[in-house]
């Protein structure tokens, strides 16, 4: 009975320091979870942002590499154009100016010859014949054909680099996407974080609530307990002394028997 209220006030005494220690256990770890839920805000934030910026750059590259197709292509035609149309018409102009010229030496040799009679006494003495200036022309644009094929080599060479580069960047975007789709992960990843720790903080709360009012719940039922105990150690008791007494009587009348 003794240790049964012993134990009931050790309860209440022990009740105050309990219940603040397991209070301030609440209030850190109240604190814990709102320092993380603020955390997890800012994360999810930043993911959003990389997500949107990460979205731009990839409508850039996009835009590039379209553009970098455009400009291949009008490389590609450029180099056909080069290599076979010009050069095709500079051929047929420098037969034609090879072929003038060559008629262009007989109109100066008539116009010599005729410039030779003082009679008709025509004003012929050019600085050059039309013929060799024409020849020479025509002498110039023997250069003109390696200078179109080392252009069309240089525009051929050009649209493999841009196609290259365009096949770079679209590797780059598929790149991105992948990215974009493992934030998008990681997104879902910290909603979920932010359920679990919006419901660890409802619980929380609801305890540190209930705290003060459960401490004295509990504090009055292991009270019951131990009285309970108490009550029963002292019927006990109450027995063993009944018991005692009447080992005491039956001796006593057993000495007066043998008296």
């Amino acid at each position: 009975m003794l240790f049964s209220l012993l134990g009931i006030g050790g309860i209440w005494v022990m009740r105050p320091g309990i219940t603040k220690s397991l209070s301030n256990l609440v209030g850190l770890t109240h604190e814990a979870l709102n320092t993380t839920q603020s955390a997890i805000g800012f994360l999810s934030g930043s993911v959003s942002q990389v997500d949107e910026d990460l979205i731009l750059i990839q409508s850039s590259l996009a835009n590039l590499e379209s553009s970098l197709n455009s400009i291949a292509d009008s490389l590609v035609i450029s180099s056909s154009l080069v290599g076979d149309d010009l050069n095709l018409t500079l051929t047929e102009v420098q037969t034609a100016v090879t072929s003038a010229a060559l008629s262009a030496e007989f109109i100066d040799d008539t116009l010599a010859f005729i410039a030779a009679i003082p009679l008709l006494g025509a004003d012929y003495q050019p600085e050059t014949p039309l013929h060799i200036s024409l020849g020479k022309v025509a002498e110039d644009m023997n250069d003109i054909p390696a200078s179109l094929t080392s252009l069309e080599t240089s525009l051929d060479s050009a649209s493999t680099d841009i196609q290259s580069f365009s096949a770079d960047l679209s590797a780059l975007s598929d790149d991105l996407t992948i990215i974009m789709e493992d934030l998008d992960g990681a997104q879902d990843i910290l909603v979920d974080y932010e359920i679990i720790i919006s419901n660890g903080l409802q619980k929380v709360e609801r305890f540190e609530s209930q705290l003060k009012l459960s401490s004295i719940i509990t504090s009055l039922l292991l009270s019951g307990v131990l009285l309970w105990l108490g009550i029963a150690q002292f019927g006990v008791y109450l027995q063993a002394q009944d018991y005692i007494h009447f080992e005491q009587k039956i001796i006593s009348l057993s000495d007066l028997d043998r008296e």
